[in-house]
Order: structure tokens, then sequence, then C-alpha cells
């Protein structure tokens, strides 16, 4: 057996321990990330709940309460990003 197939097996153990923790993990991201939106002024209000709903699965609900120039400019914001995300 290879060193890496090794390494690859111990992680996914240690992955598979610490599964149940990434809701926590996912709701701390988002609510920061929507929090950095609403003092840029993007958003006026948000909700974010993140719902474990079994092994490696997550239902993650968002609402957000928007007037149409922070439509305008989320929408803006989130094509730089994903243009981003390509290079």
């Amino acid at each position: 057996m290879s060193v890496r197939n090794r390494l690859v097996g111990v992680a996914l153990k240690y992955l598979s321990f610490f599964e149940p923790f990434a809701k926590f993990g996912i709701s701390y991201y988002l609510n920061r990330q929507l929090k950095q939106y609403k003092q840029q002024g993007l958003l006026a209000t948000y909700k974010a709940r993140v719902q474990r709903l079994g092994k490696w699965h997550y239902r993650i609900e968002v609402s957000l309460d928007l007037t149409s120039t922070q439509v305008a400019r989320v929408v803006r914001v989130m094509v730089q990003q994903i243009r981003g995300l390509g290079r």
C-alpha cells in the first residue's frame, strides 16, 4: 500500500469523526459572510439556518430582505466572485 493511500484512509477516518460538527462551521462561515454583506449595505436583513439531515447531508436555508437597488448590487458582486473562481 502506498503512503498516499494510507494518508487518504486516515484522513477520511478523521473527517468522518468531525463530520457532525460541520454544521457549526457551515453556519459560522455563512453568518459571517452575510454579516459582512449587511455591513457593506448589500442586504437589509438576513436569516440563515443549517440543519443536519444525515451523514454528509445538510439543508441550508437563507432568507434575505433586499431592496431593488440591493438586488442589482448583490448580483454584480456574486458574478464577480463566480468569475474569480475560474482563475
